[in-house]
């Protein structure tokens, strides 16, 4: 196994727009079929690959800053798919994959356990290669950051709902997996991931990057909302 060099990826799709995917219960078959259509470089993390049960679909990134949900799902992606893990995943991991960017992070989410800087309190990466910090979700942790460091100036949030209690896109996501700090959320402790999509927002808007979202969240009313007809126009038509 030969691991990338994320260098090489450092403003590759300058100026662009790339739609990050969540695993919310906003996320339908029928928006994944409008982004599939679009052709828009796409990032997923951790359990989108239950969605292939439904639609044939290749993301071309993956995220994900948790042993456990890469034990669980990263061999069910295509191999082509980029994957950006978290550093030392090998060492937990039984098996090979290809097209592995390590990212260094700290933070053991499952174990709730924050032993990083948070993004809340003003820390954005500017070179994921180097050093990560804390949002409370995959999607902050690294999606954000190595778009952001790819060049992204237009991100479109779908299926980030930041709501917990209603569970995920799909049954299949059982309680069993859910880690444990993010039963935290689930009674309402935003603490940490809604400040720093806040801050990360406003880091965006001020380094010339644009972020809507597509799908609603009451959690992120301050990110404007656009539909996939607005986003990608007749791309999706």
């Amino acid at each position: 196994m030969v691991m990338r060099d994320l260098k090489k990826l450092k403003n590759l799709y300058s100026g662009d727009m790339c739609v990050i995917i969540g695993n919310g219960p906003s996320l339908t078959v029928e928006l994944v079929k409008k982004v599939r259509q679009s052709g828009v470089y796409s990032f997923v993390v951790n359990g989108f690959c239950i969605m292939f049960d439904e639609i044939e679909y290749q993301p071309y990134a993956l995220c994900m800053s948790d042993f456990g949900a890469i034990k669980k799902y990263a061999q069910r992606y295509p191999p082509e798919t980029l994957n950006f893990l978290k550093s030392g995943w090998r060492k937990k991991i039984d098996f090979d994959l290809k097209n592995v960017y390590e990212l260094p992070f700290d933070c053991e989410h499952h174990l709730y356990t924050h032993n990083g800087l948070s993004i809340k309190d003003g820390y954005f990466t500017l070179d994921p290669g180097k050093e990560n910090f804390c949002g409370d979700t995959v999607l902050l942790d690294f999606a954000i950051p190595v778009a952001f460091y790819m060049g992204f100036k237009e991100m479109y949030l779908i299926g980030i709902d930041c709501d917990y209690s209603k569970g995920y896109f799909s049954d299949k996501y059982t309680t069993s997996t859910i880690p444990k700090s993010f039963k935290r959320m689930i009674n309402n402790d935003y603490s940490i991931i809604i400040p720093s999509y806040r801050y990360i927002k406003d880091f965006l808007k001020q380094n010339g990057c644009k972020l809507y979202k597509i799908t609603e969240s009451k959690y992120l009313d301050f990110i404007e909302t656009r539909s996939v007809e607005q986003a990608f126009g007749k791309k999706t038509t």
